[in-house]
C-alpha cells in the first residue's frame, strides 16, 4: 500500500513485439475486458450449460466443487 504507479498506454502490437505470443494473448485479454463486463447479466445472452449444451446438472460441479476436489490434492 502507498506505492506509486504510472499508467503507460501500450498497443497490442507493442505487447506482441515485447513478449511474443504471450504478450499478444495478454493484450487481447485486456481488450476483451474493456468491451465485456463479466458482472453484467444480459438476459438471453448467456448459455445455460444444461439447456443449451446438453450437460447434465451432476456434471457441472462449479468453482466450489473444483476447489473441494483440489483441496485434497498434494502438490
Amino acid at each position: 500500500m502507498g506505492k506509486r504507479g504510472i499508467y503507460v498506454p501500450c498497443t497490442r502490437e507493442k505487447f506482441t513485439e515485447l513478449w511474443g505470443v504471450a504478450g499478444c494473448e495478454f493484450a487481447l485479454q485486456l481488450e476483451f475486458g474493456t468491451i465485456c463486463d463479466p458482472w453484467v447479466v444480459v438476459e438471453g445472452k448467456h448459455l445455460d450449460p444444461v439447456k443449451d449444451l446438453g450437460i447434465r446438472k451432476d456434471e457441472v460441479v462449479g468453482f466450489r466443487g473444483v476447489m473441494e476436489q483440489w483441496k485434497h490434492t498434494v502438490v
